[in-house]
């Protein structure tokens, strides 16, 4: 794994702009080590790229932050942005699928991608209120996203599409038996007790 300043030693950058960015993509870098250098136990599944989860969480944490400083924020410039995204610091195909209508949560390019035996999209990308029994409880098996259809992570609120709902969120315990349509509510409000309660 080729660290970022590690490209920026060997490419200089176009201007000082990427300062904006810097300190957090050193801590995202130093997460990713230190889940790769973990002891490889990973979320308890029984599926086999379950310890893979945790990494494209990071992914789209820090492809998302760049995103925002470019694209929402409008503070990051246009060279630097090209620059991060040549030299494979940030991922550009996710971040032109984000700014396509319905894709503006999405967890992974993987989600996406019919190169599964179905040549099907993943799990994921089925909003809560649509799945039915056992299915609405299990993440995507290749990204442990439970879900990041557009409806499911925008906020009425805020009017802003929040972060998908990885494979260890908070479920409340009535989770079963509430209404389909309800679901993604209560998914919200758990993430939001669980946020406050952590801070």
């Amino acid at each position: 794994m080729t660290s970022w300043r590690n490209v920026l030693a060997l490419y200089p950058p176009p201007n000082s702009n990427w300062k904006l960015v810097a300190d957090a993509l050193d801590a995202y870098e130093r997460d990713m080590i230190a889940l790769v250098t973990a002891d490889g136990s990973g979320p308890a599944s029984p599926k086999r790229a379950a310890w893979l989860w945790p990494l494209h969480r990071l992914h789209f944490r820090r492809n998302r932050l760049i995103y925002q400083k470019r694209f929402v924020e409008r503070v990051l410039d246009w060279h630097t942005y090209q620059y991060l995204v040549r030299h494979r610091v940030a991922d550009g195909e996710l971040m032109a699928k984000w700014r396509r209508p319905g894709y503006r949560s999405l967890c992974s390019l993987m989600a996406v991608s019919r190169r599964t035996q179905r040549r099907t999209h993943s799990l994921c990308r089925v909003p809560l209120r649509k799945r039915q029994g056992a299915a609405s409880l299990v993440p995507s098996a290749a990204t442990g996203c439970l879900s990041c259809a557009d409806e499911d992570c925008h906020d009425a609120r805020t009017g802003e599409y929040l972060e998908p709902l990885w494979y260890d969120t908070p479920l409340p315990a009535d989770w079963t038996s509430c209404a389909p349509s309800q679901r993604a509510a209560l998914a919200r409000a758990a993430l939001r007790g669980a946020e406050s309660m952590s801070e």
